[in-house]
C-alpha cells in the first residue's frame, strides 16, 4: 500500500513532505517572532529613554518651582516678621512637610514585596 503508482508519490513521502514544510513554517514564525520582539523592544528602549528625559527635567523643574515659591513665602513673611524667622518659620514648615510625605511613602512601600512568595517557594524547593 506505501508503493508509488504511474508517478504519484506515496502517504509516507506525502507526509514527510508536510512534516517538513511545518516545520520550516514553525521556525520562520519563530524568527519573525524575534524580529518583531527585537523591533518593539528596541522603539521601547527608546521611547522610555526620551520619556525618562522628560521626567527628570520636569522633577528638576518642580524642585525649582517649589524653592522659589518657598522663597516667596520667606519673603512676604518678611513684611511682618524678622527675615530670619521668616526663613526659620519657613524651613520648619517645609521640613515637616517632608517628613510627613517621606513617612506616607514608607508606609506605603512596606506593604510592597518586591519577590513574590510563589517565586520564594519555588526557588526553595518547596512549591507544589
Amino acid at each position: 500500500m506505501g508503493t508509488a503508482v504511474d508517478g504519484e508519490r506515496s502517504i509516507a513521502s506525502v507526509f514527510h513532505d508536510v512534516v517538513g514544510n511545518l516545520g520550516r513554517i514553525v521556525r520562520a514564525e519563530v524568527r519573525l517572532a524575534k524580529v518583531e520582539v527585537t523591533d518593539e523592544l528596541a522603539f521601547l528602549g527608546r521611547k522610555s529613554g526620551a520619556a525618562a528625559k522628560s521626567i527628570v527635567a520636569g522633577i528638576v523643574l518642580a524642585q525649582l518651582a517649589v524653592g522659589l515659591l518657598l522663597l516667596f513665602v520667606v519673603r512676604l513673611l518678611e513684611t511682618s516678621v524678622a527675615p530670619w524667622l521668616a526663613a526659620l518659620l519657613v524651613g520648619i514648615g517645609a521640613g515637616i512637610v517632608a517628613i510627613a510625605l517621606l513617612a506616607s511613602g514608607m508606609k506605603q512601600l512596606k506593604g510592597i514585596k518586591l519577590v513574590p512568595p510563589e517565586a520564594l517557594e519555588s526557588s526553595t524547593g518547596n512549591g507544589t
